[in-house]
């Protein structure tokens, strides 16, 4: 597969998990605000980042969804920031999407020959490997 095509394909998969990824990040942290999403992606995706014209409609279109509600709080520096804080709705879906993506890396596996097997690492080990 040429180079495009596989970048491609991976912004592809992004766009489609990233809000299930904000989600469960806003459960992981118990609320977040947009600059913490912002600097999480970048840890996540190899140093690239969303800017914050993506970050923030993003975080809108979650709270309106009823994913996420928003409340005023202090930040660390003293000024308001907007914490947005996960669901029961948001933490349905998030426990469903996990579901489906273990099923799917279980069947996945069974189908896969041994050669291909290596792509499917335990998350710990991509953001260890991203560290480096």
């Amino acid at each position: 597969m040429d180079v495009s095509k596989r970048k491609h394909i991976i912004r592809k998969m992004e766009r489609e998990t990233l809000p299930i990824f904000v989600l469960g990040l806003a459960m992981k942290e118990n609320g977040v605000h947009g600059y913490k999403v912002m600097k999480e992606l970048e840890n996540y995706h190899n140093g690239t980042g969303l800017s914050p014209s993506v970050v923030y409609p993003m975080l809108l279109k979650l709270e309106n969804g009823g994913y996420l509600s928003s409340r005023w709080d202090m930040g660390k520096m003293g000024r308001p920031v907007k914490l947005y804080e996960p669901t029961e709705k948001a933490k349905e879906i998030v426990k469903t999407y996990a579901d489906i993506i273990d099923m799917n890396r279980r069947a996945l596996e069974k189908v896969f020959p041994e050669e291909i097997k290596i792509a499917v690492i335990p998350l710990e080990s991509a953001k260890a490997r991203n560290r480096k």
